[in-house]
């Protein structure tokens, strides 16, 4: 390969995480959390608008709540 010098990367992604050197997952939860910290966001504006829309919820069925808990937890582990 004419001598050419492959750069290192010191945080590789593999299979959706992000490692790096000392395997203490870091990076991975610093990255995790800017993406999760934005979509928490969205979803706070969204409720906030839906009851403002629907006041009364209807019992016996799902609530808002719960589906912004199953929501969330898609985008959690959403790579």
């Amino acid at each position: 390969m004419n001598a050419s010098i492959i750069p290192i990367d010191p945080s590789p992604r593999f299979l959706g995480h992000i490692l790096d050197p000392k395997l203490s997952f870091n990076n991975h939860f610093e990255s995790i959390s800017a993406r999760i910290i934005g979509k928490t966001n969205l979803i706070r504006k969204i409720r906030i608008r839906f009851q403002s829309s629907y006041p009364q919820s209807n019992p016996g069925r799902y609530t808002l709540d719960d589906a912004l808990k199953l929501r969330f937890s898609e985008l959690i582990f959403e790579y």
